[in-house]
């Protein structure tokens, strides 16, 4: 097996999962930030289709192309995973709603970019760690939780509901 092989193995096999989640890739530039993000929530402006590549995480040419193409913004790549049953739930919500689900799924209410776009912080338990590709290594998140109906979660969707 070569060195590129065993590398896109590695990959796929941390950004899969058993469990049945959407799968987010994000790239950055330093493992600083990748910790941040890991430890606080990945924030991302107006939509998080924006700024993350949706991927099926099984297919290994699908995850090359992205991460050829997403090289120039870092080596630590982000996987985010979101239960498919907690998306379908809010969506299911939020039907006759402009709101999207992420904006349930924040931490907080959303706050305005310098460039006057909404921002959001998405949940740190969405985030399953980072991926460095330097070195093939990966660092898992002990807040990983893609699954989980929080309190906050509901009540921001009943009070969404309600608008």
């Amino acid at each position: 097996m070569t060195a590129n092989s065993i590398h896109k193995n590695l990959f796929q096999a941390f950004v899969d999962s058993d469990i049945e989640v959407f799968k987010y890739l994000h790239n950055t530039m330093s493992e600083e930030t990748a910790l941040k993000i890991v430890n606080e929530g990945f924030q991302f402006e107006d939509r998080l289709d924006y700024t993350t590549d949706l991927v099926s995480g099984k297919d290994l040419v699908q995850l090359d192309y992205f991460r050829l193409i997403r090289k120039k913004y870092g080596t630590y790549t982000i996987v985010i995973h979101i239960g498919k049953n907690l998306l379908n739930r809010y969506n299911k919500m939020l039907t006759n709603s402009s709101t999207f689900f992420y904006e349930i799924i924040s931490d907080c209410l959303p706050h305005k970019s310098s460039d006057g776009e909404n921002l959001y912080v998405l949940n740190k338990q969405f985030i399953k760690g980072y991926f460095n590709h330097n070195n093939n290594t990966f660092y898992e998140s002990k807040h990983y939780n893609p699954t989980k109906i929080l309190d906050a979660f509901e009540q921001r969707a009943k009070n969404i509901q309600k608008i």
